[in-house]
């Protein structure tokens, strides 16, 4: 996927509101391939689970890069840094998915994390 996409363009909370069909798929979700830090969409298939390696599912589903659909799974991928799984349709606020607090640590909280 593309590189990390800056806080300052991101709304307070991002909705994972996907339109391609691929992504309203029953129980489908991005999670980090176990093991490894591939990210991909799983998706069950009656009796098994297909994992669909994010990198890869522009391609084999003619989604454009240029695309919010594209834009959200590289958002669900740095999502995966801080949580284990991201649902289509969930709403997760700009600091779960950048990592990076809207406010200021005090000083005296942040010598007492450093201790």
């Amino acid at each position: 996927m593309d590189g990390s996409i800056s806080q300052e363009d991101l709304p307070e909370t991002v909705v994972f509101d996907f339109k391609h069909r691929l992504f309203s798929l029953d129980g489908c979700v991005f999670r980090k391939a176990q093991g490894s830090e591939q990210v991909a969409l799983y998706v069950p298939m009656g009796d098994v689970v297909a994992a669909l390696p994010v990198h890869q599912i522009h391609l084999e589903f003619e989604i454009p890069k240029e695309s919010d659909d594209h834009r959200l799974m590289s958002l669900a991928g740095q999502a995966l840094q801080y949580v284990k799984q991201v649902y289509p349709g969930d709403s997760i606020p700009r600091e779960v998915i950048t990592g990076k607090a809207p406010w200021m640590v005090d000083e005296k909280y942040l010598k007492q994390a450093q201790a």
